[in-house]
C-alpha cells in the first residue's frame, strides 16, 4: 500500500501550505479535519457523521483564505495537491474494500 505513504505526503504539503499561509493553529484545525474525513472515508459507517460537513466545510475556508494570499499560479499548484489527494483517497477505499 504505497498509497498510504504518497497520501500521508500529499496530506502534510497541504498542512505545510496552511501553516505558511495563514498559520500554525489553522493548521492544527485542518490536520484534525484531515483525519477525521479520512478515518471517516475509510470507514463506511461513519458516513452519517454530523461532523463531516463541519470539516468539510472548515477545509473550504482555510482553503479561500490561502487562495486570497497565494498568487493565482501558486493556487494552481497548491489546488493540484487536494485533487491528487481525492484520487489518493478514491485508490485507498477501493484498495480496503478488496483486502477486506
Amino acid at each position: 500500500m504505497i498509497d498510504l505513504e504518497i497520501l500521508r505526503l500529499e496530506l502534510n504539503y497541504l498542512k505545510t501550505g496552511v501553516r505558511e499561509m495563514i498559520g500554525e493553529s489553522e493548521e492544527r484545525e485542518i490536520g484534525e479535519a484531515i483525519n477525521l474525513l479520512v478515518f471517516c472515508f475509510l470507514n463506511p459507517t461513519n458516513y452519517t457523521s454530523p461532523d463531516i460537513s463541519k470539516a468539510i466545510q472548515l477545509i473550504k475556508e482555510h482553503l479561500g483564505v490561502i487562495q486570497e494570499v497565494m498568487g493565482p499560479n501558486e493556487y494552481e499548484i497548491f489546488k493540484s495537491n487536494l485533487i491528487t489527494i481525492g484520487s489518493l483517497l478514491k485508490r485507498l477505499k477501493f484498495e480496503s474494500s478488496i483486502l477486506s
